[in-house]
Order: C-alpha cells, then structure tokens, then sequence
C-alpha cells in the first residue's frame, strides 16, 4: 500500500465524518432551541447535505453556538436561595 493511498483514504473519510457528526449534532439539538434561536433546523441539516464540509464549517462556526445557548438551563435566582 502506498504513502499517498493512506492519506487519500483518512482525507475521505475526515471529508465525510466531519459532516455526519455535524448533522447528527444538529439532529440532536431540541426543537424548541432551534425555534427560541430563530434557526431553521431542517435548513442547516440539509445544508450540511448539500455543502458538505463548507456547510458544516458554517454550521460549527455560529449557528450550533447560537442554538445550544437556549438549550442551557437557566440561572438560579440567588435571591430565592436565600
């Protein structure tokens, strides 16, 4: 097996997983998240279909980050503690 055959076939597969993982991410992410965002989630998965690794990269850039910020739980109120 040759040097530059190893190296295609991990790039390939790093062109293709990365991918995946983001749009299992995205799957997995709440509704109501992507609602409270203002995100389509059916629009970011199918641009990670579609634009494969520049999609995911989008994706992974901003928008994952915008929608798990509602998927936090929210502060307590320290003055109920008390």
């Amino acid at each position: 097996m040759r040097e530059l055959d190893v190296v295609e076939g991990t790039l390939l597969v790093i062109f293709f997983l990365v991918p995946l993982a983001g749009m299992l991410d995205a799957a997995l992410l709440p509704p109501d998240a992507w609602e409270k965002a203002g995100r389509s989630k059916r629009f970011w998965i199918l641009v990670q279909v579609l634009g494969l690794y520049i999609g995911t990269v989008l994706y992974f850039a901003g928008i994952r980050r915008d929608v798990r910020f509602f998927t936090a739980p929210p502060a307590p109120d320290w003055d109920e503690i008390d």
